[in-house]
Parts: structure tokens; C-alpha cells; sequence
């Protein structure tokens, strides 16, 4: 698998300054066209899409985990 982040083959541009939760169907899919005007393969669009799916869900779980540990810190004090 190619190493994604960090890397110059592709850019999440679009998405500079975008809240993930503000990310809309219609974002996705102007990235995907964009991706393709610029010539990717479809399989690379999906690795890379893959790899955005994988930071939410990531995001996700560290917020998750955060708010936990907060509740449980108040219901200690």
C-alpha cells in the first residue's frame, strides 16, 4: 500500500479549512472529478478515499474516547 500521508501524489485540498463534519456527498464527489481530471486511476481514488475514511474514523474514536474519559473524570470529582 502507498504511503499516503505526507505524499505529493495527491491532495485533500478540497477539503483545506473544512470542518470533517461539514464534509458533504457533493465535496466527495468534486473530489472524485477533480482526482479524475487530473488523471488517477479509479483504484487510486479509492485508496485515497479509503485512507480519508480510516482519518474519520480514527477522529471519531479519539473524540469518543475523550469524551468517555471526561465523563468519568466527572463522575469521580
Amino acid at each position: 500500500m502507498p504511503n499516503l500521508i505526507g505524499s505529493n501524489r495527491f491532495s485533500y485540498a478540497i477539503f483545506e479549512g473544512v470542518k470533517a463534519v461539514d464534509i458533504t456527498t457533493d465535496q466527495i464527489l468534486a473530489y472524485i472529478l477533480q482526482r479524475q481530471e487530473e488523471g488517477a486511476e479509479n483504484g487510486t481514488i479509492n485508496l485515497e478515499l479509503a485512507a480519508l475514511k480510516r482519518m474519520f474514523h480514527l477522529s471519531l474514536k479519539v473524540s469518543y474516547s475523550m469524551t468517555a474519559h471526561s465523563w468519568q473524570q466527572d463522575s469521580l470529582d
